[in-house]
């Protein structure tokens, strides 16, 4: 049911060891687990496991999700983003993320120093930005 260790380098005897003292000294205990099907092949679930009292024994009972394609999509979301990341290295760029309405303005480091900004200043207000990103005759409103 599952490989011999999990991702983090653990046996995975360990490691369902672990969750199940846990789960009885929490009152449950959630937790991702890589599996393995009869057929060889890898996958990834949530697990939920809750003791239940029954009788003179305590019981834990396990809810087991499939989340394969939630982890296959983030793989692939940080995969993107490390191609991007090497991308706007390779072309000496940066960015500026601005969230409609928000006011504030999210520059990665390329984009500070560019602007010259220092360093821990990754968020700011708009208005500090003004005079920095854009020539002072863009700030006023245009006139038709």
């Amino acid at each position: 049911m599952c490989p011999q260790k999990q991702p983090d380098g653990h046996s995975s005897r360990e490691r369902a060891d672990d969750y199940c003292r846990l789960a009885a000294a929490q009152g449950r205990y959630r937790y991702e687990w890589l599996g393995q099907r009869s057929t060889g092949e890898e996958f990834w679930g949530e697990i939920l496991l809750t003791p239940v009292q029954m009788d003179t024994h305590t019981l834990l009972h396990a809810v087991w999700r499939d989340i394969t394609p939630l982890k296959m999509a983030e793989q692939r979301r940080r995969e993107s983003e490390e191609d991007k990341q090497r991308a706007l290295d390779a072309a000496g760029v940066g960015t500026v993320m601005y969230t409609l309405g928000s006011k504030e303005v999210v520059l990665d480091e390329r984009a500070r120093t560019l602007l010259g900004l220092p360093p821990d200043q990754a968020r700011c207000r708009t208005p500090k930005l003004s005079g920095k990103c854009t020539p002072k005759i863009w700030t006023k409103p245009a006139r038709f």
